[in-house]
Order: structure tokens, then sequence, then C-alpha cells
């Protein structure tokens, strides 16, 4: 009888034994796995650490520029920047800023505030003659978006899809000084729609 208990003894000593390696196996791989977690997951910080960058200014005039918009892929900024002209709409790059220009016949008033996926497709507003209107940039060619019936005064496009095929945009019955009216509208490849009102 002694025998069998001084055995069943050592047994159970053997089995805590075992228990307590297991447990120490598996906290050491669990650590293992934690340390390797924790490195992934600062070499993904690193990767994603942020930076600042000042996009310059055109030549000319005082030395303002503002960053309205930029790109998906983060290949374009647009904005705007003061010049000896008045403001210009701008588009930055890597290899530099570049004035888009602005409508024939007022004061220069331009500005760029949407891009599609890779910048390849601008939108913003430009200055005529008579006030500002909702204006669209393939690449630096400057092109004036069509306005709804009763709403051709003061428009401005700020929205852009992904590919470029449709914009958003508001226009007015009225100059920036003063309109009584604002509809916003949609343009999907060049085909106008304006937008309901909601209740």
């Amino acid at each position: 009888m002694k025998l069998s208990n001084a055995c069943r003894s050592i047994d159970s000593d053997l089995r805590a034994v075992h228990t307590v390696d297991r447990l120490a196996c598996e906290r050491n791989a669990a650590l293992q796995v934690g340390r390797a977690l924790l490195f992934v997951g600062c070499s993904v910080a690193a990767a994603r650490a942020q930076s600042f960058q000042g996009i310059g200014d055109l030549p000319g005039g005082i030395f303002e520029s503002a960053a309205y918009g930029v790109s998906a892929d983060g290949s374009t900024v647009v904005g705007l920047s003061k010049s000896a002209a008045g403001s210009e709409a701008i588009r930055w790059r890597a290899s530099g800023l570049i004035s888009l220009g602005d409508l024939a016949g007022g004061p220069v008033e331009s500005f760029a505030s949407g891009a599609n996926y890779d910048g390849t497709i601008l939108v913003g507003s430009g200055r005529d003659a008579t006030t500002h209107r909702g204006v669209r940039w393939d690449g630096t060619v400057l092109t004036q978006l069509p306005q709804v019936s009763g709403h051709a005064g003061y428009s401005s496009c700020q929205g852009i899809s992904s590919d470029g095929a449709t914009l958003s945009a508001f226009n007015s019955n009225g100059t920036i000084a003063g309109y009584s009216s604002v509809t916003a509208v949609r343009i999907d490849n060049g085909v106008l729609t304006a937008l309901p009102y909601g209740n």
C-alpha cells in the first residue's frame, strides 16, 4: 500500500512538473509572438510616418498659397497662389508648382479644389467678366462647366469622382456679392442635372 501511495505521489509530481513546463513554454511562445507583433506594428507605424512639405508659391505678388485638395494617390495637390496677376489656381506635383490659369475677361481669381484619383482631371472655380464659374481642367486645359436654366450666375465645382467622370457643383442666380437662389448640380460625362432640394 505504501509503495502504491509512493508511486501515485511520484506520478502526481511528474504531472505537475509537466504542467509547469507546458505553461512556461506557452508563456514563452506568447511572449515571442507578442514581440513579433510589436516589431511588425513598429515597422508599419514607421512606414506610415507623416511628414510636412510646403508647396511653394507662384512668382510675383505677395507670398501666399493654399492647398484645398489632394488626389487619392497623393501625387497631386491643388489650391491657389498669389501672383503678380492676381489669385491663380495651382497644381503641385513632385516636379513643382504650376499655374492653371483662369477664364478670360475678368480679374484673375481662380482656384482648384478637387482632383480625380491620379490628379489628371481637376475642378474648381474661374472668374470671367461677370462672376465666378465652375471649371474643369483636363491636364492644364481649362473648360467652363455648364449651368442650369435660371441659375446662370455665380457657380463653383468642388467634387469629382475617382475616374473624373462625375462632378458635383452648385449654381446660383446672382453674383458672389448677392444671389437669392442656389441649386446643387451633378455633371456626368458632360450631362448636367439639377439635384432636388431636401425636405
